[in-house]
C-alpha cells in the first residue's frame, strides 16, 4: 500500500505542463508501450494542450528513431519555445528570489533557424 501511494505522489505523471513537451513513441514498441503516450496526451488539460504535442512514429522497436525523425522532433520543440511569451529557462529563480539561470537569445542564432 504505502509503495502504490508512494509512486502516485512521486512518480505518477498529472499532464501539468508549465513548458512545451514534444513526445516521440514508436507504435510497435516492445518495452515502452505505446499507449503510454497516449495516456499522458489524455491527462493534459484542456488549457494546456498546446504545450504537448504527441509524435507517433509508425515502426517496431524501442526508439527506433531515424537521424532525420530524431531532428523533425527536435525541431517541433524548438517552435513550441519560440512560441512561448518567454522562454522557458529565462530568469529561473531559486527559492531566495535569486536568478539561478538566465538565458539570452544571440541574435545570429535566431535568424539561422
Amino acid at each position: 500500500k504505502e509503495a502504490t501511494k508512494n509512486i502516485k505522489k512521486y512518480y505518477e505523471t498529472k499532464g501539468i505542463l508549465k513548458k512545451p513537451l514534444v513526445k516521440s513513441h514508436t507504435t510497435s514498441d516492445p518495452i515502452s508501450l505505446f499507449w503510454n503516450m497516449t495516456s499522458y496526451q489524455d491527462k493534459v488539460p484542456p488549457g494546456k494542450s498546446s504545450l504537448f504535442e504527441a509524435i507517433p512514429v509508425q515502426r517496431y522497436g524501442h526508439c527506433t528513431f531515424t537521424e532525420a525523425e530524431a531532428i523533425a522532433i527536435f525541431t517541433q520543440l524548438l517552435q513550441k519555445v519560440d512560441t512561448q511569451k518567454q522562454h522557458p529557462l529565462a530568469k529561473v529563480k531559486g527559492s531566495g528570489g535569486k536568478i539561478i539561470r538566465s538565458v539570452r537569445v544571440e541574435q545570429k542564432f535566431a535568424s539561422a533557424r
